[in-house]
């Protein structure tokens, strides 16, 4: 049993009560079982909140927090209040839980999170289970019309399906990832993912629907009742082109085309989230649930910097530019040197890359091997970052050349000195390593 707590500030209080809590963002997940009975009974406990939101839920190995960022911002734009969940955070807990797309005030989200407290040791809550909870009843206690919710892992027992009713719901691309607690194949992580569905409502996808992985989701779906739309299908990006800044993209959907929606950055890999966001609004619009589409999609604010999103293809500087991005399979560091060779042709590369004990790190290394001219390995400050030494016989056995670093102290400034001012450093492998960054270059 849990002892209480002797901590008088609300927010002090409410960390040392999370800290009290099975955190599997820390911890080694195999031979973790997880359930969604401890969040149904936090949520009943609390009125059930959920019910008074209108649900948006969105899995996938990659693309998902974006995907999820970019609904966020849309719905803002056509008027709606809307609530963001995502999952980890890059710097403060707060960022997690966002209003009109703003991190949420401390103070509120301590609130929440206490609100909790009196229940969790029948509910056997675990961390994840209990932020999702408080974000849930912070948006139902600052009436939030519309609640975005990113999974933390996989689908079908992830925290975020304990929510039952829900206007719409995506998978993102797919990977292997997690495989010790989502299965061995694309195909299981796949059902695992596909398993957010619910009957009547649709379920969007990425995934070509001839191979096995998609396959799969149109089975899950069709077992829960879920219509399936996927893109290349029922929509599709088109007529792709570089603008200053980013990209101007045509999005066509079942009802019709937007036109010259811009998307800031130069990160190629975020086409596929954002036709997905877009196809997701304009179903909801075609339902009578959201209006203003057209204006919403078309009508971007200056330099769309409301799909900015941190942590993806994040540029800092420029002598030399220093690129952060959280990509952490070998699917996604692949899209992303694609997109570097697109927007920094020529320039000497040197990768700083930290990664999680649970990746495949032999398979990120052969990612990443042969697309820069310097490697640093370091550790990130999470508990389950790979250690140095396990990085360094991945990377020997992928064939690549690195030095390493004991930390990201040490790693950023030779990073820069190797690179030069004509150079290029490129911060990436996890979202930990990335967030410990962003807090390095000061923002």
């Amino acid at each position: 049993m849990t002892e209480p707590l002797d901590v008088t500030d609300p927010g002090e209080r409410a960390l040392a009560f999370l800290r009290t809590r099975t955190n599997y963002e820390q911890l080694d997940r195999r031979g973790a079982t997880f359930d969604l009975s401890p969040i149904k009974l936090l949520l009943e406990r609390l009125c059930h909140p959920e019910k008074k939101l209108q649900c948006i839920h969105i899995a996938g190995t990659k693309g998902k927090g974006s995907t999820t960022w970019f609904v966020d911002a849309f719905l803002r734009r056509a008027g709606a209040r809307t609530g963001r969940f995502i999952s980890p955070h890059l710097q403060r807990l707060e960022e997690r839980v966002a209003i009109d797309g703003q991190p949420i005030e401390g103070s509120q989200l301590y609130e929440a999170v206490l609100a909790t407290e009196p229940f969790v040791e029948e509910s056997k809550a675990t961390f994840f289970d209990i932020l999702t909870a408080a974000a849930i009843l912070c948006f139902e206690r600052r009436g939030v019309e519309f609640a975005v919710l990113e999974t933390g892992l996989g689908g079908r027992l992830d925290s975020t399906n304990g929510i039952d009713v829900k206007i719409s719901t995506a998978v993102t691309a797919l990977g292997l990832e997690h495989t010790e607690v989502l299965g061995k194949t694309l195909v299981e992580i796949a059902t695992e993912k596909a398993a957010i569905a619910r009957r009547g409502v649709p379920l969007f996808s990425v995934t070509n629907p001839q191979t096995p992985q998609g396959r799969a989701i149109a089975r899950t779906a069709a077992e829960c009742g879920a219509p399936v739309l996927v893109l290349g299908r029922e929509f599709s990006a088109r007529h792709v082109r570089a603008d200053e800044g980013g990209f101007l993209v045509d999005v066509e959907t079942v009802r019709r085309v937007y036109t010259d929606i811009r998307l800031p950055g130069r990160a190629r890999y975020q086409i596929e989230n954002l036709a997905l966001a877009v196809a997701m609004v304009d179903d909801l619009e075609s339902r009578g649930i959201v209006h203003n589409a057209r204006a919403a999609l078309e009508g971007a604010p200056a330099g769309a910097g409301d799909l900015r999103v941190p942590g993806r293809f994040e540029v800092f500087g420029d002598a030399p530019p220093i690129i952060l991005d959280g990509a952490h399979t070998s699917e996604s560091l692949t899209l992303l040197f694609d997109s570097i060779d697109e927007s920094f042709p020529g320039r000497p590369r040197v990768v700083v890359f930290g990664a999680s004990r649970d990746k495949d790190l032999q398979r990120l290394f052969a990612a990443v091997a042969g697309r820069v001219d310097i490697c640093i390995i370091t550790r990130t400050k999470s508990p389950r970052a790979a250690l140095p030494d396990e990085m360094d016989r991945a990377a020997k056995a992928a064939g690549m050349d690195h030095c390493i670093s004991l930390s990201l102290d040490d790693a950023l400034p030779a990073a820069r000195t190797a690179a030069g001012a004509t150079g290029l450093v490129v911060i990436t492998g996890s979202l930990y390593l990335v967030g410990e960054a962003r807090g390095r270059l000061a923002v």
